[in-house]
């Protein structure tokens, strides 16, 4: 089974129903937001007229004792798109003047229908930073990629991206941070390690467990048509 959503949908949206279900266009949105588990998994409402956010930046997917029952970030496609191992450069000559450092990654469309993907960079501030352990940095969306066809992406990151807010002494840059790289919040395919010291220049990249071959079952649909058009 599957669930399409188009939140708030215009007058066009019967039309875009049917474009997708028929496979004239293959679907490539993201989830902005968490789908909860269960009512328990939702920060509970208050009806009181001064309401204070206990929750603070541990809400959604930040909040690792939250399950989920569709993850922020996460689509499906009638293709599926396969990573390649991220490059990082950290050369402060070959950057931006305002970049800390860029991680490339490229994405190849492993399916047999064009499609386009969404990559997603989170960062893991230290363990010792009072932070959530998943934040969202930076997406990109690819263009429509043919069957095999590959595409690179860039995410440049600042020191600001590499921070953390410290009351009294305002934005503090980290070392060590991680960035992790993939289709949703829970679908990492890569984490990369960026060090600001001076004297650490290499990364660490290591390869996640991936859900890359999960296809949407609506991929039968477009598959229909497909057959149809021959």
């Amino acid at each position: 089974a599957a669930m399409l959503s188009m939140f708030l949908g215009g007058e066009q949206t019967g039309s875009a129903w049917a474009d997708v279900l028929f496979g004239d266009v293959v679907p490539s949105g993201k989830l902005p937001v968490a789908i909860p588990a269960s009512e328990d998994d939702a920060v509970e409402p208050d009806w009181k007229s001064r309401v204070i956010y206990t929750e603070s930046m541990w809400t959604s997917y930040r909040n690792t004792h939250l399950k989920f029952a569709l993850p922020f970030g996460h689509g499906l496609s009638y293709t599926h798109f396969v990573y390649s191992e991220p490059q990082v450069l950290e050369k402060r000559h070959l950057l931006p003047q305002w970049a800390r450092a860029q991680v490339r990654i490229s994405v190849l469309n492993g399916g047999t229908f064009h499609g386009a993907e969404v990559v997603q960079a989170y960062v893991r501030l230290p363990a010792e930073v009072t932070a959530p352990r998943l934040i969202l940095r930076n997406f990109q969306k690819t263009s429509q990629l043919a069957p095999g066809q590959m595409q690179t992406i860039s995410f440049f990151f600042s020191p600001r991206d590499l921070s953390t807010y410290v009351p009294g002494r305002g934005w503090v840059e980290q070392n060590d941070v991680e960035v992790l790289l993939g289709g949703s919040s829970a679908d990492i395919r890569y984490t990369v390690v960026l060090n600001k010291a001076e004297n650490a220049t290499e990364t660490t990249t290591t390869k996640a467990p991936s859900s890359a071959g999960i296809v949407s079952p609506l991929a039968g649909a477009a598959a229909v048509r497909a057959a149809h058009q021959e």
